[in-house]
Order: C-alpha cells, then sequence, then structure tokens
C-alpha cells in the first residue's frame, strides 16, 4: 500500500487505527452509543486549523512560484534558453502537485475517512505519482543536462542541445510516469469500513492482492524515485564541483583574481550542495516511514501505541508529508527565482505592465476631460517598446572581467542561468 510520496503516510490502515480507536465506544452487539462523525478526525481542533493555515500557505506559495516561472520562462528574453523546456516541465509537475496532492493528501489525513467523489480515488492517487515521478526526473535531467553543458562541452553544444533529446527525454518522463500512476490506480479502490446510522464512511485506499506483492512495489518506488535519482545527482553535481574546486586559473599568481575567483566557487558549490541536500531531506522522511511500515508494521504499531492520534504518529507524519510538499515550492526558488536572468525578465516585464497602465490611465483621463472626443495627442504606443534591454550593472561587468580569466564565471553562468550567455561571455573573451 503506498500512494505517491505525499500521500503515502495516511495509511497504516488508517481504517484500521480508526476502528481500534472507537472499540470502546461500541456497547453490546456492535451498537456505536455515544459516537460521533468527530471520531473519525485526527488531532484536536486547533491542530487542524494550523494545518490548514500551513498547507494553505504551502499550496499558495506553490502554486504562484509555478504559474510565474512558467509564465517568465516562456515569455521572457534572457531566461536559461537550453534549460527553457526542463524548467518549465519541472513548474508543471510540481504544479500538479500543488493542485493534486497538498488539499487532498491533508484532508484525509484530518477527516479520518474520504469525503471526496468516489471515483477521484484513482484519478488523486495515480496522479500524485505521476507528478511526483515527472519532477523528480526533471530535477536529474536537469543535473546532467549541466553535467554535459560543462564537462562535456563538445557532445552538448553539437549533439546534446541541437537534437530533439530534451523533448524526447520530457515525453518519456511522462510516459513513463503514467505507467507508474497507472499500477496505482488500479490498484486504489474506495472501501467502506463503517456504518454509522445507515451512513457509510470510506476510505481510500491502495488494496494489494499479498504483502509480498506491496513490499516489492514499495521498494522498487524507493530505488526508482529516490535512491537512483538522489546518487544520479550526487554524480553529476559532485563532478561538477570537484572540476571546479581544482580548476587552476592561467598565468601567474594574482591575489585579487583568486579571491574573487575562490568566493565564486564557494557560492556554486554550496548552491550545489544545497540542491541535493535538500532534495533528500524533503524526501527522505517518508520513504524510511513507509519502508517500516510496509516490512515492520507491528514496530510502528507499538511505537504509536495503536492510536493514530498520538502525538508521536502525528509528529511523524505531518513532519514528513510536508517536507515532501515543500520541495514543490523549493523547487522554482532554486531553479528560477536565483537566476539573475531570471529576475531581469521579471523586472523587464513588471516595467512593460506598468507602462501599459499609465497610457491607459492617461487615455482615459483625457478622453473624460475633452467629453469622450477623439484626442490626437494618445500617449505613444511604441513607449512599451522603448524599454531598454536588459543592462548590467557597473559592479557585475567587474566581476564578470575578472572571473573570465579563470572559467568560474562561465561555469557559474551555465549552472545558473543559460547556456548561450556563457557561449558568447567565452567568444567575446577570446
Amino acid at each position: 500500500m503506498i500512494m505517491m510520496m505525499a500521500q503515502q503516510m495516511n495509511n497504516i490502515s488508517l481504517a484500521d487505527i480508526i476502528m481500534n480507536n472507537i472499540s470502546h465506544f461500541i456497547d453490546g452487539d456492535n451498537d456505536l452509543n455515544g459516537f460521533s462523525i468527530e471520531n473519525f478526525e485526527i488531532g484536536s481542533k486547533n491542530l487542524q486549523i494550523a494545518l490548514i493555515i500551513l498547507y494553505s500557505i504551502t499550496a499558495t506559495l506553490a502554486l504562484f512560484g509555478n504559474v510565474l516561472s512558467i509564465f517568465v520562462l516562456i515569455k521572457g528574453k534572457r531566461s536559461s534558453r537550453d534549460l527553457r523546456l526542463f524548467l518549465v516541465n519541472l513548474s508543471l509537475s510540481d504544479v500538479l502537485m500543488a493542485i493534486f496532492s497538498i488539499p487532498f493528501t491533508y484532508t484525509h489525513f484530518i477527516m479520518g475517512r474520504w469525503i471526496f467523489y468516489p471515483s477521484l480515488c484513482p484519478f488523486i492517487q495515480s496522479i500524485q505519482i505521476v507528478s511526483v515521478f515527472v519532477s523528480i526526473y526533471t530535477l536529474t535531467t536537469i543535473g546532467i543536462d549541466r553535467y554535459i553543458a560543462i564537462m562535456k562541452p563538445f557532445f552538448g553544444q553539437n549533439v546534446w542541445t541541437k537534437s530533439f533529446a530534451p523533448i524526447i527525454i520530457v515525453i518519456l518522463t511522462w510516459l513513463f510516469g503514467c505507467c507508474l500512476g497507472g499500477v496505482i490506480w488500479f490498484y486504489s479502490t474506495i472501501e467502506p469500513f463503517i456504518v454509522i446510522n445507515n451512513i457509510t464512511y470510506y476510505d481510500c485506499r491502495e488494496m494489494w492482492s499479498t504483502d509480498q506483492h506491496e513490499q516489492i512495489y514499495t521498494v522498487g518506488l524507493f530505488i526508482v524515485v529516490f535512491a537512483l535519482p538522489l546518487i544520479c545527482l550526487i554524480y553529476f553535481y559532485g563532478s561538477i564541483c570537484y572540476k571546479l574546486w581544482y580548476h587552476c586559473a592561467p598565468g601567474n599568481a594574482n591575489i585579487a583574481r583568486d579571491n574573487v575567483q575562490y568566493h565564486a566557487k564557494q557560492k556554486v558549490i554550496k548552491m550545489l550542495i544545497t540542491i541535493v541536500a535538500l532534495f533528500a531531506i524533503c524526501w527522505l522522511p517518508s520513504h524510511i516511514f513507509q519502508l517500516i511500515r510496509v516490512f515492520n508494521k507491528d514496530l510502528l504499531l507499538r511505537f504509536i501505541g495503536n492510536d493514530a492520534s498520538s502525538p508521536k504518529y502525528l509528529a511523524i507524519v505531518i513532519s514528513s508529508h510536508w517536507l515532501s510538499m515543500a520541495h514543490s515550492f523549493v523547487n522554482p526558488i532554486i531553479y528560477s527565482f536565483m537566476s539573475d536572468n531570471f529576475k531581469a525578465d521579471v523586472r523587464y516585464m513588471m516595467k512593460k505592465l506598468m507602462l501599459k497602465h499609465r497610457c491607459c490611465c492617461s487615455i482615459g483621463r483625457q478622453r473624460h476631460q475633452r467629453n469622450h472626443q477623439r484626442n490626437d495627442q494618445h500617449c505613444p504606443q511604441n513607449r512599451v517598446d522603448t524599454i531598454p534591454d536588459y543592462e548590467m550593472d557597473d559592479e557585475d561587468e567587474e566581476d564578470e572581467d575578472d572571473d573570465d580569466e579563470n572559467g568560474t564565471k562561465r561555469i557559474e553562468m551555465i549552472l545558473f542561468n543559460n547556456h548561450n550567455a556563457a557561449k558568447q561571455q567565452q567568444t567575446t573573451t577570446k
């Protein structure tokens, strides 16, 4: 029994624990005297309110950040062109996660039952794992792309970027994700677990034919969705860090230049370590929880005391689940908002929007003052187009001149901006 990574914590089985929690209400022949629907719910009202606020903020940040990233990446002029397809694909998968994972999973957990339309159960569970698979393997593909651009530049310029390889990879990622989600669709079902006052309450869960099948699927999912991508990220980014750290600037020693190079190296290496560390921190707890639940369920039940409302259980489930969901709004921060080119595109679009608004307001006031007569002195339409192209600060230009000699700035631009700019910079330097 495993939902996608964001929802798997809900089922110990949830219905089994709830039945254990309400057993003391049963009087005689299964007469649930004094039992109310609130006994299904997990945690106190204050905890539920806090979770609603926490997950609402998380979903809002994920939606806003990823939708903005998609818009800027498509409309922007300077945002990474070579990585644009992968970054848009990453944001799209994270949007799906914010829509179909965050609200459904924490609601299911808090309410202790499936409150949505029954046919949504298999669809929601399958789309969740598809979005997680696509998101994680897009991150892995970005790591491969950066590795090729820095470690194998000839192959990257002549084979990788000039072929249909990126498009094919994106298509294959979605196809494999759909195949994995199809397995969950097949095994997901709505199961009635209690009837109170002629009202049947349901749980959305995965029904495996044997425990062995569930264990095989759980281990396979751990390897495919976590272990393998983590190993790839460590290898590719580790290789980049190694090359960058042991790269020496040509020519005689220069203290000022070497200091600039050292700090630039530190910045890039810290960012690469952060990418790998955040991936591991966000996803490892949920995988550990799921492996323990599948292979040693009795240990987990003893730890939480067969009580789904125990502080230990709530702390484990909430922290593991939220960390997994938080990765959906961390991605646009790392891969988009920390890019200088992305921020330049955002500033440019904001200027265009403000100028259009000023033009519209100016025209409206003129028409009102002249009794809606035709005004020949409209706000020039080409004012929007006269915004100067992106200009770099003098300090940035000085930094580039210093770093051009040792290649550190070029690597930094490939990693966090776009390859084309790095190629142009290298050509200019020569």
